[in-house]
């Protein structure tokens, strides 16, 4: 894991800004997704995958901000993302993240999401 490993022991972590914008290479989220999870300290959250067309699932991703409870501030981009097909587990964990203040949520041009919650 390049980047899952290193990140994952940043556990006093307290902001966290990844941008990946035109990756069209990434496939999976599940190792961002496991780093994340285990960064309970975090207060800001920025994700940025502008564009990364070949991105299905972000169940990973909702898990793992499920796991954040010490959230302030989130910010998910996914602008292009035109393969995702739900925001399900997304959604599950936003109403859980109670010290939640700021959210900015871009889904623009995901055409194919037919399912916002479970």
């Amino acid at each position: 894991p390049i980047l899952g490993r290193p990140l994952a022991s940043l556990e006093q972590l307290r902001q966290l800004s990844l941008d990946f914008a035109g990756c069209e290479q990434i496939t999976s989220l599940a190792e961002v997704a496991r780093a994340l999870a285990s960064l309970e300290q975090l207060r800001l959250l920025s994700l940025n995958f502008w564009q990364c067309r070949q991105i299905t699932s972000l169940a990973e991703v909702g898990r793992a901000l499920a796991s954040l409870k010490q959230l302030q501030q989130l910010s998910l981009n996914f602008w292009g993302c035109n393969q995702i097909t739900s925001l399900a587990e997304v959604g599950t964990a936003l109403a859980s993240l109670e010290q939640l203040q700021q959210l900015s949520l871009n889904f623009s041009d995901c055409k194919k999401i037919t399912s916002l919650a479970e």
